[in-house]
């Protein structure tokens, strides 16, 4: 699976709303911290202050908590 199926996953198992698809390819797992986290600087602007935040973080908290050593590789 390509991290974004992972993203997907964990939207629509958390029902999310239809703004948070447009960020699925912020949303990466870190390997040096072992954790996912968003990719942008947006995050912690104003523009991000509120629901939109709060489901991003939902998102990786979620991706953490089924997925803590990060994607799984199929080789």
């Amino acid at each position: 699976m390509k991290h974004t199926d992972y993203v997907v996953e964990a939207a629509e198992a958390l029902d999310a709303p239809g703004e948070i698809w447009l960020f699925r390819d912020k949303i990466f797992y870190d390997p040096a911290n072992r954790e996912w986290c968003f990719i942008g600087s947006h995050l912690k602007g104003l523009k991000f202050i509120g629901e939109t935040r709060y489901w991003i973080l939902r998102i990786c908290g979620w991706l953490q908590f089924k997925y803590p050593e990060g994607p799984i590789c199929s080789i």
